[in-house]
């Protein structure tokens, strides 16, 4: 069971019930890629380690690189045994670790962190490094890699020996404070909310009458709700198109979290939603007559607006309960690796073993 300290007690607490073990050679886990996990800013990485005998090398632990080369993020191992974390957007790969041995069969909480300029390495809740100002060389970009735990795709010999437990992807920089919390939480439950999420407020909860800032587009036909718009196309018009909101109140440069629910209200089964943010188009998943949230982060560019297209004549789509915030911190993904069976997105089968939401 990985351990945490109690400072006040000088004593150790259980954390989780269980591990992943991982040979060193052929175990790994893989969670497809997605816009949430792509982080276009900052970032924390965590996890509990324990390392196996005989490790060597580059051994990864968690990381979203791409077989090119470019990471958008990632924590492991130099020599097998001095953990650090590493980015690498294309043009040159920026790394940082601890140059202090781990023990072999120890259980040590591990963070890596990017905030747009510097990495940082935290074990065991205590800063331990921090890099050189590396804004001019490298930044956070997004890749369509899967999220790999355990491995790292562009090199053979570099899988992690051990076991591994409770880690967590951040947007955003936590603090040390947080971190320490984060280390001290005995299940992800008893995370800190302001250690999961911490976020401004909504710039559409803000507006006392969200219907009224919505202007209508090319070609289609738009009605009001009290917290969102609805878009309608009539049959036989031509390009689809949408209803216009510029935002407004945001800052430059800052993370932004982009969430809201929609639907669609006819026959076509293939109909989709395109929102466009800083003039660049991003495009849902294809959806049906049940309403569905999502979620996007992007970088506020002063020049940053949101389009939702109609992309069926014939049909209508509904835009609800829109929320546009500043992010400090959220925690999008957590995967515990042991065997609690309720957890952000995780469930656990005593037949098939651990399955990744």
């Amino acid at each position: 069971l990985p351990r945490a300290i109690d400072i006040a007690e000088s004593q150790a607490d259980a954390i989780g019930n269980g591990s992943a073990s991982f040979d060193g050679s052929t175990d790994y886990i893989e969670i497809a890629d997605s816009d949430v996990l792509d982080a276009r800013l900052s970032w924390t990485l965590s996890a509990w380690i324990k390392l196996g005998s005989g490790t060597s090398s580059f051994d990864r632990i968690l990381g979203k690189q791409t077989t090119g080369g470019q990471c958008n993020y990632g924590i492991g191992l130099e020599n097998g045994t001095d953990f650090g974390v590493f980015i690498n957007d294309g043009n040159g790969f920026n790394d940082l670790y601890h140059a202090t041995d781990l023990a072999v069969g120890e259980w040590v909480h591990g963070v890596g962190t990017w905030d747009g300029s510097y990495l940082k390495v935290y074990l065991n809740g205590i800063l331990v490094g921090t890099s050189g100002d590396l804004s001019s060389s490298n930044a956070s970009v997004v890749n369509t890699a899967p999220v790999l735990i355990g491995r790292n795709d562009t090199g053979g010999d570099q899988y992690f020996k051990g076991n591994l437990s409770q880690v967590g992807i951040w947007q955003g920089e936590l603090t040390q404070a947080q971190i320490q919390s984060l280390m001290e939480s005995t299940s992800y439950a008893k995370i800190p909310a302001d250690v999961k999420s911490t976020l401004g407020t909504s710039l559409f909860d803000a507006k006392p009458n969200i219907k009224d800032n919505w202007s209508l587009y090319t070609n289609n036909e738009r009605d009001n709700t009290d917290n969102g718009v609805v878009i309608t196309r009539p049959a036989g018009t031509g390009d689809a198109r949408g209803a216009l909101y510029t935002v407004s109140g945001a800052s430059n440069d800052k993370l932004y979290k982009l969430q809201y629910d929609a639907y669609y209200v006819g026959t076509d089964t293939t109909m989709r939603l395109v929102y466009q943010v800083d003039g660049v188009s991003n495009y849902s998943e294809y959806f049906t007559t049940t309403s569905t949230t999502y979620t996007y982060y992007f970088i506020y560019t002063g020049a940053t607006y949101l389009l939702f297209n109609n992309m069926d004549a014939g049909n209508s789509i509904y835009v609800e309960n829109i929320s546009l915030k500043e992010v400090t911190c959220d925690l999008v993904a957590y995967y515990p690796l042991d065997a609690d069976n309720s957890a952000n997105g995780v469930t656990n089968d005593v037949t098939t073993g651990e399955v990744l939401g």
